[in-house]
């Protein structure tokens, strides 16, 4: 017993203060507090957190499906080659005949232009249309240069 003390360094006179059992239990208790601290905070703040980040992960999954379906084209309507060419040619020669009509309308347009000579300078040209004649004009210029796109849809 007296070698108990010696090895320890604890003389018989002093208080060792609690029992080992009421460490252990004091230690036990601080293991537990320690314990219900981290399950707080995994409460707290890693479920709320997972529980967001999951759902943001299935609304992309079910996004990204739905992407796929809803760009289905279907097969597309198969055309002989006549028929391609039928239609390219209809074009060509709706698209001709508004070349045509507008190059009657500019026609029709310089006629009306006269010379008128100045008599203390140089001469110059006027044009004797109207209004309506000029806003008719530019409104078939529209319509020749975006036929193709306005009248076909291509």
């Amino acid at each position: 017993m007296v070698d108990f003390f010696e090895l320890n360094g604890v003389s018989p006179e002093d208080n060792l203060g609690e029992t080992i059992t009421s460490l252990k239990r004091q230690i036990t208790k601080r293991s537990n507090a320690v314990i219900a601290i981290i399950k707080n905070i995994e409460k707290m703040h890693h479920r709320p957190t997972t529980a967001i980040l999951q759902s943001l992960f299935e609304e992309t999954a079910q996004i990204e499906k739905e992407g796929e379906d809803g760009f289905d084209f279907g097969t597309p309507a198969l055309i002989t080659e006549n028929e391609e060419l039928a239609y390219y040619r209809k074009e060509y020669y709706n698209t001709r005949e508004a070349y045509r009509d507008l190059g009657e309308e500019t026609k029709g347009l310089l006629k009306k232009i006269k010379y008128v000579r100045n008599n203390f300078g140089m001469g110059h040209y006027r044009l004797n249309a109207t209004e309506a004649d000029l806003k008719r004009l530019q409104q078939k210029l529209d319509h020749v240069h975006h036929y193709n796109t306005t009248e076909t849809g291509r």
